[in-house]
C-alpha cells in the first residue's frame, strides 16, 4: 500500500507494477496531484528487478567496518574497493540525531560509496549528510540487506531546513520505509515488506535523472540484475519545495 498522508505535491504521475487492488490511498484533501495513477506498468517492474538484485549483490561484498555516530567524516579511500569502482563499508551501528552532519568525502577518486547495513535492527536515519571530494548524491548508496525492519528518515526539516538534507540513495527492498519531516537529496527505494508512509513536510530531490539512469545502466552492464519487483510503485516528482533547476524523484515498492 502507498499511503499519501501529506499535505504535499506530486507534480507528475504515480506508477504501480501491480494491477489495481486499491493499494493507493490519498489521505489528505490538501494534497496536490498526482496527475495520473497507472497500474501494471512494466518499466517499474523492470527497474525494481535490477535495483533489488543490486542490493543483494553489493550486500555480499567485503567492506571495512564503520560505526556512524555524531559529527564525523567518512573517507571513500578507507573503504574496500570492489571490481566496479565502489568503495564498500559495513555499517556496524548508526546513531545520528537532529543537527548532526555526516560528511562523506569522495577523495576525488571518481567512484561510488556503498554503506551496507546488515545488522538485524530497526534504523532511524537522522541528521544530515554533506558530500565532498566530487561525490554526487547518486554515488552514495545506503544499502539495507535486512528484512521486515523499520527504516525511518527524520532529520527535522522544520528546524534544519534546506539546503540541509540527508543525501544519497536509500535502498531497502525487504524493509518497511517511512519519511517524517525529512529532506532527502537522492532516491528512496524499498518498503517491500509492508506499507510505506510519506508524511507532511517531506522534500525529496533527485539532482540529475540522466546521471542516475546512466549509473543504473552501468550496474546492469556489470551483471546486477534479476529479482521480481512485483507489486512495486514509483512516484515521480514528489516534492514540497524543490531547489531551483533540480528534479525530484522517488521510487517506492509496494507489498
Amino acid at each position: 500500500m502507498v499511503q499519501y498522508s501529506g499535505p504535499g505535491t506530486i507534480n507528475g504521475h504515480l506508477d504501480f507494477s501491480a494491477a489495481n487492488t486499491g493499494q493507493y490511498h490519498d489521505a489528505n484533501g490538501k494534497n496536490v496531484g498526482p496527475t495520473a495513477v497507472n497500474y501494471s506498468t512494466a518499466t517499474v517492474t523492470s527497474a525494481l528487478s535490477e535495483i533489488n538484485s543490486l542490493s543483494t549483490t553489493l550486500g555480499k561484498e567485503n567492506g571495512n567496518n564503520i560505526a556512524i555516530s555524531g559529527n564525523m567524516t567518512i573517507n571513500a579511500s578507507a573503504g574496500v574497493l570492489d571490481s566496479n569502482g565502489n568503495y564498500v563499508f559495513n555499517v556496524t551501528s548508526y546513531n545520528e540525531g537532529n543537527g548532526n552532519v555526516v560528511t562523506i568525502n569522495g577523495d576525488g577518486l571518481g567512484g561510488s560509496v556503498v554503506l551496507n547495513f546488515g545488522f538485524n535492527s530497526n534504523v532511524n536515519l537522522g541528521g544530515d549528510v554533506a558530500l565532498t571530494g566530487g561525490l554526487r548524491d547518486d554515488q552514495v548508496l545506503w544499502n539495507f540487506t535486512t528484512s521486515g525492519k523499520n527504516i525511518n528518515l527524520n532529520n527535522n526539516e522544520s528546524s534544519y531546513p534546506l539546503p540541509l538534507a540527508f543525501q544519497g540513495v536509500i535502498l531497502a527492498p525487504g524493509d518497511n520505509l517511512s519519511m517524517v519531516s525529512a529532506n532527502l537529496d537522492g532516491r528512496l527505494w524499498g518498503g517491500g515488506s509492508g506499507d510505506m508512509q510519506l508524511n507532511g513536510g517531506d522534500t525529496l530531490t533527485q539532482s540529475n535523472q540522466a546521471q542516475s539512469a546512466a549509473l543504473l545502466m552501468q550496474y546492469a552492464a556489470a551483471g546486477f540484475g534479476g529479482g521480481s519487483g512485483q507489486g512495486a510503485a514509483s512516484i515521480d516528482n514528489a516534492t514540497t519545495s524543490p531547489p531551483p533547476a533540480e528534479s525530484p524523484f522517488i521510487t517506492i515498492p509496494h507489498h
